[in-house]
């Protein structure tokens, strides 16, 4: 599902500061992200966790959860340039939620891709948000990422008349559930990786 997919142009991460609150922007909109990422939010309430760079118990969480984040977002984009790497890990989890919001999440990219694409193309846009709708997000769906009620609501609304940032919130859902994931990865690999050196 991922294979194939045309690529987008490269951007970089924007850390924006605020007070209480880690937030990771972009600088580009052509890509399905919020235009600002709550980091807080998609790691929740954690007190402790493993760097898997250091492989220390971190308390100082806020520099290890934006690395995480941003590294999760730069994989996820350059993922088909590196043999669907994060794809294979998940399969092997075998978590079937997961491998439906990586799907999501590049299919997002793709309507991002079509929405800001010249001429634009309205009913090309609208027949992918519907695709998008009845695949991913409706109650039932075949390839569900179990989005709440609101967001269901909010993109049902939106699904005749298509904005850009329709899709934030569950993508914002996705980082949240795809995080957990590519934390575990980063610990495997680390991992090996000292095993390997001693």
């Amino acid at each position: 599902m991922t294979h194939g997919l045309p690529m987008l142009p490269e951007m970089a991460p924007v850390l924006v500061e605020t007070v209480g609150e880690s937030m990771i922007g972009w600088t580009q909109r052509q890509h399905p992200m919020p235009k600002v990422v709550k980091v807080n939010r998609i790691f929740g309430a954690v007190e402790q966790m493993v760097d898997p760079w250091t492989g220390h118990f971190e308390d100082h969480l806020e520099t290890t959860k934006i690395k995480l984040v941003s590294t999760l977002l730069v994989t996820l984009r350059e993922e088909s340039k590196c043999g669907n790497y994060f794809e294979n890990f998940l399969t092997k989890c075998k978590n079937k939620l997961a491998l439906n919001c990586l799907y999501l999440y590049h299919n997002i990219e793709k309507f991002l891709q079509i929405f800001y694409t010249q001429p634009i193309n309205m009913f090309r846009i609208c027949r992918y948000a519907k695709f998008i709708y009845s695949k991913f997000i409706a109650t039932g769906s075949p390839f569900s990422v179990r989005a709440g009620p609101k967001v269901m609501l909010f993109i049902w609304q939106n699904l005749d008349d298509p904005v850009g940032d329709m899709f934030d919130e569950v993508v914002e859902h996705i980082l949240t559930v795809l995080a957990k994931f590519w934390h575990r990865l980063l610990l495997e690999e680390s991992w090996i990786y000292r095993k390997v050196c001693l």
